[in-house]
């Protein structure tokens, strides 16, 4: 070799090495981003997993409390005075009103079933149960117990919820029973799958699949507390919520698993249940893989394309003007591969010298300001965002030129009037200590701003259906009672006043048996209507359970709310409605009123008070208005009555 192909070989190299590193770090953030994407997606979808299973945790907190609270009250009231037929109707319309509950009974201190919505249970000696087992012999007076899911006679399973009833003094008198229907579960569950690739299970503490969605009866009944399961090791961690990325027993396929335990903290449970949200993870990572082939696609193509050009101008370097122009031309060569590079990263890159002037936009950057490369170029910073953008940004844009990186989030209006939310980088150019302006870096994050809102409101429509009575739209029990509470304390408080007013509807069931159950829907609307319509807009009404509703007449004094009940009483007897043949259905209502007084303590004892008082006016003939106490005042019968 030449002492000239020497010199020539080592001003070369050089050039292969700076290349060489070029490639690399293109390489290494390209491969970077890859990773923080699909870190970023792992994690931002085990979020959004938890955060589904914590809106289940919501609902099914509040209806284990509200049919605790109900089977609580069931067994203090199950043997009062009243015959079995009474008894057993009242089941019925409890079954009735509480969703989610298929079957209720009660059973004496002998396992014996005295009471039940359903007639073919009465007789029955369960005391070989493992419910009536654990009760009799438990201590605790508030224990919810929870079955294992059981497989019925109709081939679905169910999971039974157990309270013991205990005598004045304290002495085991036997236990109060609620199956729980599976298809109640359903709408809640589904309503948390937004993917077709998920699933959704709830899950027994001792391992047995409840029910899942979409629905699968291989899986139904599998009980999954096997060593090394996921169900298993979140069970062994202790901790409430856990999410996996592992082989899932159920299906045998790797997918993203979020299991939280279900425990109000107001209730004592004997098991936790589990519910269990699942996404499949090669799904989850379709985008990103095509994404990551093709970057690997392009980055072939650079490395390749770029040395290929490297080797050319090196080629060109040896001859003389020609090769000097050739050279010239590779350089633009490369500039335009370094736009093309930016202009295709997913975001917008821009750069500001110490002036505020604009020396380079990504196509990105110019397509989100209506901006052509021309009109870009020079273009001050103000004159680009306007005053007011401009204000809301300049303390970011100093710190900047100070030297300081700046990372923060701002909702800009697109060229095409649209809002867009952004998450923006402010990364100074310093060279020997000065600033000679700053990089931006603006990320496109409207699409995850907006599924977070839907989220939100999501989760406020759940809390509504909570609270509000499904058919006729105003407060269900659950909600009426806790606004009793509230009212009472009030009461306690500044010495108000409240009434209590309760109602129930003259033979309904023959309303129902005569014209239909559509035609008593539309009367218990219609009912709920005229109680708005005719009560104050402080006062509040609800419906707490079959054809029986509440009101509440707040700071009303007994006088007052006499008056209000015969105007309401009135009002209902004149509201007829018409059954789709055309024919008129008119009713009447007989009413319990209660006042607040020294000696009430809660709702409950507020609202049985009410609940004597319409029991009076039911045993009296009905279509009557009664206060506790005493029936004082009676109306005169209607037509129809």
């Amino acid at each position: 070799m030449s002492k000239y192909q020497l010199v020539h070989f080592s001003s070369l190299t050089p050039q292969w090495i700076i290349h060489c590193m070029g490639l690399l770090i293109i390489s290494v953030v390209m491969g970077g981003n890859l990773v923080i994407d699909h870190r970023r997606l792992e994690s931002n979808e085990k979020e959004l997993l938890q955060l589904q299973t914590q809106v289940v945790q919501k609902v099914l907190d509040e209806n284990l409390a509200a049919l605790d609270a109900t089977l609580r009250d069931i067994g203090e009231h199950a043997f009062d005075e009243g015959s079995q037929t009474d008894l057993d109707h009242r089941l019925t319309l409890l079954t009735m009103a509480l969703s989610g509950v298929r079957t209720l009974t009660i059973m004496d201190a002998a396992g014996v079933i005295r009471a039940s919505n359903r007639a073919e249970l009465l007789g029955i000696n369960a005391s070989q149960r493992d419910y009536y087992r654990a009760l009799a012999s438990s201590t605790d007076p508030n224990l919810l117990y929870v079955s294992p899911p059981s497989k019925t006679s109709l081939g679905t399973y169910t999971i039974i919820l157990s309270r013991r009833m205990t005598g004045k003094n304290g002495e085991f008198t036997g236990i109060v029973n609620a199956a729980l229907d599976p298809a109640y579960f359903a709408p809640l569950l589904s309503s948390v799958l937004y993917a077709p690739d998920m699933w959704a299970a709830l899950v027994h503490a001792d391992g047995t699949v409840f029910m899942i969605l979409p629905e699968n009866t291989d899986v139904v009944g599998v009980n999954l507390a096997k060593p090394g399961t996921l169900f298993k090791r979140h069970l062994e961690s202790g901790l409430q919520a856990n999410v996996f990325s592992d082989n899932v027993y159920l299906t045998g396929e790797y997918r993203f698993l979020a299991l939280r335990t279900i425990t109000p903290s107001n209730i004592s449970m004997s098991s936790p249940l589990i519910i269990g949200i699942s996404r499949d993870v090669e799904t989850v990572f379709t985008e990103w893989r095509s994404t990551a082939i093709l970057q690997i696609i392009f980055l072939a193509g650079v490395i390749l394309s770029s040395s290929l050009l490297l080797g050319g101008f090196q080629r060109r370097q040896r001859a003389n003007e020609r090769e000097l122009a050739q050279a010239s031309h590779a350089l633009v060569e490369r500039n335009r591969f370094i736009r093309t590079v930016t202009d295709n990263i997913p975001g917008l890159v821009a750069y500001w010298n110490s002036d505020l002037r604009c020396e380079y936009a990504n196509k990105a950057y110019l397509e989100w300001f209506g901006r052509t490369d021309e009109q870009m170029r020079g273009i001050t910073i103000q004159e680009l965002f306007g005053n007011t953008l401009f204000v809301k940004n300049e303390p970011y844009i100093r710190a900047a030129l100070r030297g300081e990186p700046q990372v923060f989030e701002r909702t800009l209006t697109k060229a095409d009037g649209t809002a867009g939310h952004t998450l923006a980088r402010y990364i100074p150019d310093v060279e020997n200590g000065k600033t000679l302006g700053f990089y931006v870096l603006v990320s496109d994050v409207t699409e995850l701003k907006n599924t977070q809102a839907e989220l939100e409101q999501r989760i406020q429509e759940l809390d509504l259906l909570a609270t509000t009575d499904a058919l006729t739209g105003i407060a269900n029990r659950r909600r009426f009672l806790e606004r009793t509470r509230e009212e009472i304390a009030r009461c306690k408080r500044y010495g108000t006043s409240l009434i209590f007013l309760m109602m129930d509807v003259d033979h309904f069931k023959t309303v129902n048996d005569t014209y239909g159950h559509d035609a008593g829907d539309r009367l218990l609307k219609m009912l709920a209507t005229t109680m708005k319509d005719t009560l104050r807009v402080t006062d509040m009404v609800g419906r707490l359970g079959g054809e029986e509703f509440g009101a509440l007449l707040i700071e009303d004094t007994s006088e007052s709310a006499d008056a209000v009940a015969r105007r309401l009483h009135e009002a209902l007897r004149n509201a007829c409605i018409l059954t789709e043949t055309g024919q008129e259905i008119c009713f009447t209502v007989s009413m319990g009123l209660a006042e607040f007084e020294e000696g009430v303590d809660s709702a409950e004892e507020l609202m049985r008070r009410a609940d004597t008082a319409l029991y009076h006016a039911k045993r009296t003939g009905r279509d009557r208005i009664c206060w506790h106490g005493e029936c004082q005042t009676q109306v005169q019968p209607s037509p129809g009555s």
